[in-house]
């Protein structure tokens, strides 16, 4: 049996990087390799996703998919959203539910940008950064900024080829440990599996949970 995936993302820049983390979760964390493909969607900007309609577009382009068995959602928080990210995750979820889609959808809000879990990896310190992060990664609303004020292997951060190479050099297992919003993103995607093999229509999370 073959599987397919689509994850809708933000920019150009999560166009590879999230496939490929989604991939080495599904082969190194799961051991399941019996997903064909995943394929991402571009939102082209937070802001069509949280705007009237725009979320419930990108579904219905899903929906229109022969080969889709389930949907990820992967968005920033950044600052509106950063001290309770729940809470949009939730708005977001019941908008999918609304629609009534013939497969399972989880949402994952990551704190606060997508490049905020580079900043708690040491290996990726070591191969671009001239410094450590020395705070709070998911406290930091400007991930992206910080990265290009420290690399020492060019001069700026290239989001569609840097994003790629830093989320092939994540450790799963210490960012799991370390970062509540990448377990949220795992937890999506073990509901993700559990809905599809059970047959599920399931959209979360959900309020109560």
């Amino acid at each position: 049996m073959s599987n397919k995936l689509y994850v809708i993302v933000e920019g150009d820049g999560e166009l590879s990087a999230v496939p490929l983390l989604l991939r080495r979760l599904l082969y190194e964390k799961f051991e399941r390799y019996d997903f064909s493909a995943i394929s991402p969607i571009n939102a082209r900007g937070r802001g069509n996703l949280t705007r009237d309609g725009g979320l419930e577009r990108l579904l219905e382009y899903t929906r229109r998919q022969p080969d889709c068995d389930g949907v990820l959602v992967l968005f920033d928080a950044e600052k509106d959203d950063v001290d309770c990210p729940p809470r949009i995750a939730y708005v977001f979820a019941e908008r999918a539910a609304a629609l009534g889609l013939p497969f399972p959808v989880s949402i994952v809000c990551a704190v606060c940008e997508y490049e905020s879990w580079f900043l708690y990896s040491d290996t990726i310190a070591d191969e671009y950064f001239a410094a450590v992060y020395p705070d709070n990664p998911d406290e930091e609303c400007s991930a992206k900024g910080w990265i290009n004020r420290h690399l020492r292997t060019q001069a700026t951060y290239r989001e569609t080829i840097d994003q790629t190479d830093m989320s092939q050099l994540l450790e799963l297992d210490e960012l799991h440990h370390k970062s509540r919003s990448f377990r949220r993103l795992v937890d999506a995607l073990t509901e993700l599996l559990t809905a599809i093999d059970g047959g599920m229509k399931a959209v979360t999370p959900i309020a109560d949970e």
